[in-house]
């Protein structure tokens, strides 16, 4: 038992007919719509000819077919989507339970919550109402995991590359004892001596960096050229002739 929007929410894709209409509630003959498996099974009637189905409930009933939409997966067994004024005249059972969805702006899901419980308690004291997400995303970012892969195995490349860089730097600096000893007798401060060596390292990762950049932006154009060198050749060979043929 749905109602007309149902169908936007849920984005449903009608295979044959037509999904409800407002009006539909209306009908004498309730409408509904049936599963790809229910139509197999009531062997693919033409709809333009207002198949008819029988619903058991509290009186027998009859019901007409307007469209059909896909299984959600294989082997599904039939089912059919009714609207919920139509069920209740016909005493479908179950039609008395209820279920509200609303479209509302990720940040603001969890705000209503609390809201659209108290006032849909208010609105229908004799029953139980609850508010909770259904989407996707209310489950937590599916790519979050792979997402700490990936940056847990960046942040230990980037480790690691400090540890080399570390012990490029120190073995540098031992074979430069004498260079640095000369250095400070001939007057150079402790904090000119930490720069100079500190900016070797990081001249050096800088330069790193720029060549990783162009390397990279080297193999962009390199495809570039890889994908439209055939082309080009193939422009050349166009002749006249064949361009007045064209």
């Amino acid at each position: 038992m749905v109602d007309p929007g149902y169908g936007v929410i849920h984005r449903l894709d009608v295979s044959h007919g037509a999904w409800f209409a407002a009006d539909d509630e209306q009908r004498m003959a309730p409408a509904v719509v049936v599963s790809e498996g229910f139509y197999n099974s009531a062997r693919r009637p033409n709809l333009a000819t207002h198949p008819q189905v029988t619903l058991l409930g509290a009186q027998q009933t009859t019901a007409v077919m307007i469209g059909v939409v896909p299984d959600m997966y294989p082997e599904s067994p039939p089912s059919a989507f009714m609207l919920t004024g139509a069920a209740e005249r016909a005493g479908v059972p179950g039609s008395q339970r209820s279920q509200f969805k609303l479209w509302v702006q990720d940040g603001q899901a969890d705000a209503l919550k609390a809201a659209i419980t108290s006032d849909l308690q208010l609105q229908f004291p004799g029953m139980q109402a609850q508010a909770n997400r259904m989407d996707d995303a209310s489950q937590g970012d599916p790519f979050a995991i792979v997402q700490l892969m990936v940056g847990g195995v960046a942040g230990l490349v980037l480790i690691l590359g400090a540890v080399g860089m570390l012990n490029i730097s120190m073995v540098t600096v031992r074979y430069r004892v004498r260079e640095i000893g000369i250095r400070r007798g001939s007057g150079a401060t402790s904090r000119r001596i930490f720069l100079g060596v500190m900016m070797e390292s990081v001249v050096a990762t800088a330069v790193a960096g720029v060549a990783g950049a162009m390397l990279g932006l080297g193999a962009a154009i390199f495809v570039g050229v890889l994908a439209g060198a055939i082309p080009a050749l193939v422009a050349v060979r166009v002749k006249v002739i064949d361009a007045i043929r064209f």
